[in-house]
């Protein structure tokens, strides 16, 4: 069963380094048990009415497979969120005086843009190591929060992703 959207709205959003996201999918979860779709662009998805039955995913090439765990890492124009939003508005619809809980369930698929503006770019680490040795951002990922700075290693240290947010 799906996370619903009032868990997903009292939790909050989640950040993550996309890169070292989609490398733990891809390298930490257990291959026999696990399988991830990077090369494929999903459509959309459906669920069974039987509980416990897994989730057909739908691909853009026509391709279709079955999971029981569906983690929608598919970007701002997501449909994922499309189609988690569309089923429970569905839900909704099915429920008396559900009509007006549907249009507010539509209102949020679509990404709004926040007002936030965001700076990116990659950096030698060797210039700030010559600059500094000791500079934290030579250790490790880190988010100055204050600031919304974001510095993270690449895998052989040779370079640093730079982002910054700014309203």
């Amino acid at each position: 069963m799906l996370i619903t959207l009032i868990q997903i709205f009292a939790v909050g959003l989640r950040s993550f380094h996309r890169p070292e996201f989609l490398d733990c999918l891809a390298n930490c979860l257990p291959r026999e048990q696990v399988t991830v779709h990077f090369a494929t662009r999903l459509v959309s998805y459906s669920e069974s009415a039987a509980p416990n039955m897994p989730i057909t995913i739908y691909f853009k090439d026509g391709t279709t497979a079955a999971c029981n765990v569906l983690i929608g890492a598919d970007g701002v124009h997501s449909p994922t969120r499309h189609t988690l939003i569309e089923l429970a508005a569905q839900k909704a619809e099915a429920t008396e005086g559900g009509k007006e809980s549907a249009t507010l369930l539509r209102e949020k698929a679509d990404a709004v843009w926040s007002g936030m503006k965001a700076y990116r770019m990659v950096a030698h680490a060797d210039k700030l190591r010559a600059l500094n040795p000791y500079h934290s951002a030579l250790t490790g990922s880190q988010l100055v929060s204050s600031n919304h700075v974001s510095v993270f290693r690449g895998d052989t240290n040779d370079f640093m992703s730079i982002w910054a947010r700014k309203r």
